[in-house]
């Protein structure tokens, strides 16, 4: 079973990458916030890593890859909720990073689960009862809430912060650089806090310069 990879990734489609690993091509399905870093990795030519999860179904063989392993363990655990299939469980990560499901979950937040393609009233009735035990224990990483005081120490370290960071130079910038551009968002009038949101924009700000 394959459980990680690194290569260079070649071909992209909107819910899957090829990824070239010595001359081999594998098929990965991604989140949409996986593919645009692994966007990012492509255009500078970096290679990338990922965490590989192998989904077995008589005859088909179906990879699912991710940056980073706790994203890996929580799709296990979600295809292993009744009703919710691989697709299914790729589209709730690609909607809401893990703290952010985690979050919803607690809440009860029925309308936000609805708006992921192929969750309804039941299902999304069935994600809060089984999500809320199965995070509980957990550790994932939490974010800090938008406002003033926020604003007022960016250079605080912060779990949003350091997995910016970490990610950033996973992706091979430099140390200088990478803290320019997390400096360069907390300067924003209204810095994001979700952690997809804030990667676009430092991989923006870093493509722009």
């Amino acid at each position: 079973m394959i459980a990680y990879l690194k290569g260079l990734p070649l071909f992209f489609a909107p819910d899957h990458l090829v990824l070239d690993v010595h001359d081999v091509g594998y098929l990965l399905h991604m989140t949409t916030p996986d593919l645009e870093v692994a966007r990012a990795a492509a255009d500078r030519d970096e290679a990338l890593a990922v965490h590989v999860y192998t989904h077995v179904r008589e005859e088909q063989f179906t990879l699912f890859a991710f940056l980073d392993p706790l994203s890996r363990t929580l799709f296990t655990r979600l295809i292993a909720i009744n009703g919710v299939g691989p697709k299914m469980a790729l589209a709730l990560l690609s909607t809401f990073h893990p703290a952010a499901l985690r979050q919803v979950a607690f809440a009860n937040d029925l309308a936000a689960l609805k708006k992921v393609p192929g969750v309804g009233a039941k299902t999304a009735q069935r994600l809060v009862i089984e999500l809320q035990p199965m995070l509980q224990d957990m550790a994932l990483p939490t974010y800090p809430t938008a406002g003033p005081r926020a604003r007022a120490i960016p250079a605080a370290p912060t779990d949003l912060h350091d997995e910016l960071r970490s990610a950033l130079l996973h992706l091979g910038f430099p140390e200088p650089r990478v803290a320019e551009a997390l400096q360069a968002l907390a300067r924003e009038e209204a810095p994001p806090t979700d952690f997809d949101v804030a990667l676009k924009s430092a991989l923006s700000w870093l493509k722009k310069r």
